[in-house]
């Protein structure tokens, strides 16, 4: 390619960004964010690739499975956070856009020390409960024995205890607009752990207990580094310590982060529910072809959420900083962004066969009515989604609090009811008439109410 060319692909490519980011300062940190967002998530959607036939190398299929089973109810410890990480990101960007160092620091260190302090009471009742376990029963394995079980679980415990309390860092680097930079620690942990694992490969046996150590730790340890980093570093003013703790700046994050807490919990409920609800009524098979095809579909989505990642504590800082202009010029180009990732959802129905025979082989067949049905529910996630990190970003959440509690009470009736009647396709018309519909409806009505300075009573809390 010539020079020219080449300057004139370039000068293309700054206008094409300039048109759907803008050129200020704020819109500027945004796309550098989306771009780095992008490089990082399609590095490690390619270790996820990776990783399956390295882990297999050391694992057997059955201790692999082991391993995701024991990971798997290790995390739903995670989610009992009470939001405290979700509180800091909103508190911590305010008080960065009011330039409110003190009251940084306060908030830092009150979310650092309490949230150590709920997870030690947790490691203390847990451990115990752990080592008296028959895991042999719970996992239901005889391959491993209880004791190695024991250790595996407890290790791997201990060490998300860990990155838990250490991860708060990253809801202050996305508090300070910095998201793609929070997601480049996680693939740097997974690429040593791969290594790790694959030397066990050729030294060890393949052992439970080694695998979790070297598939668990690296992230930990990774994380303990980034905060002693930046915390000697460029937050060294916001560094946690003991004598910035007051209670008043925990509770004004643990208010916030519970409502967080609560609307995160209800969507569990209602998403994680789905392959129950299809096993049940309908059968194992069809939650297989139901994954497949909503990873699929879900594809545009998943990209065009890359690019929302930033825009949470953007929000957050330009409503602090009364920036409506701004906040609005942003909605239009990513509504505007969103159509384009609506008309991906077309070509990928056109080249579905195709994908999902290169993808996965000719046994599985995604029927036309669960495809439409997907599609619709991902229009909707990609159209209103804004309006959700907008919401989120502003802390306006007791709405939205109220609405996640009753979809997820409404929920699993109504998607039992259509399953039965319809198959996977009324599950996916449940989510749509639970889930999308009220929700998106609520948030765009919000939205205009507050910018537009009519939000009262509940639309404004």
């Amino acid at each position: 390619m010539t020079y020219p060319k080449l300057y004139n692909l370039l000068s293309g490519l700054q206008k094409l960004k300039h048109f759907f980011f803008g050129q200020d300062q704020r819109s500027s940190r945004v796309s550098k964010n989306v771009i780095m967002s992008f490089a990082i998530k399609g590095f490690s959607l390619l270790l996820g690739f990776i990783k399956i036939p390295i882990f297999l190398t050391y694992l057997d299929v059955n201790k692999y499975g082991i391993w995701l089973t024991i990971s798997s109810i290790v995390l739903w410890v995670s989610h009992f956070d009470f939001g405290i990480g979700h509180g800091l990101r909103n508190k911590f960007s305010i008080a960065l856009a009011h330039g409110d160092e003190q009251k940084g620091r306060y908030l830092v260190s009150c979310a650092y020390i309490y949230l150590s302090l709920i997870f030690l009471g947790v490691l203390v009742i847990g451990l115990p409960l752990i080592w008296i376990a028959d895991w042999n029963m719970i996992l239901n394995t005889q391959l491993v024995s209880n004791d190695e079980l024991k250790a595996s679980v407890a290790l791997v415990f201990v060490v998300f205890v860990v990155r838990f309390v250490a991860g708060l860092i990253m809801s202050v680097l996305r508090a300070d607009q910095r998201p793609a930079l929070a997601d480049s620690y996680s693939p740097i942990a997974s690429v040593i752990s791969l290594v790790i694992v694959y030397l066990l490969s050729f030294t060890t046996g393949n052992s439970l207990f080694y695998a979790c150590l070297a598939i668990a730790l690296p992230d930990s340890v990774i994380l303990i580094l980034v905060n002693i980093y930046f915390f000697r570093g460029r937050y060294m003013s916001y560094a946690p310590s003991f004598k910035f703790l007051k209670k008043e700046y925990f509770n004004d994050i643990f208010n916030l982060g519970l409502k967080f807490f609560i609307i995160q919990l209800a969507g569990i409920v209602t998403m994680s529910s789905s392959n129950i609800i299809i096993a049940q009524t309908i059968s194992p098979a069809e939650v297989t072809v139901f994954n497949i095809a909503r990873q699929y579909y879900t594809m545009p989505f998943m990209f065009f959420a890359i690019i929302l990642l930033p825009y949470w504590s953007a929000f957050t800082q330009a409503y602090t900083k009364g920036e409506f202009q701004w906040i609005q010029t942003s909605m239009r180009r990513l509504l505007l962004m969103g159509l384009v990732f609506i008309g991906s959802l077309a070509v990928l129905f056109v080249f579905e066969n195709i994908a999902i025979r290169l993808w996965v082989g000719d046994g599985i067949q995604i029927n036309t009515g669960l495809a439409i049905s997907l599609m619709i529910f991902n229009c909707f996630m990609i159209l209103f989604s804004p309006y959700t990190h907008f919401i989120n970003g502003i802390g306006k959440l007791r709405l939205s609090l109220i609405v996640a509690v009753c979809k997820a009470i409404l929920f699993l009736p109504l998607a039992v009811y259509l399953s039965n009647a319809f198959g996977s396709v009324g599950l996916i018309a449940a989510m749509i008439l639970v889930i999308s519909i009220p929700s998106s409806l609520i948030e765009w009505i919000q939205y205009h109410k507050i910018m537009r300075g009519k939000a009262v009573g509940i639309w404004n809390k």
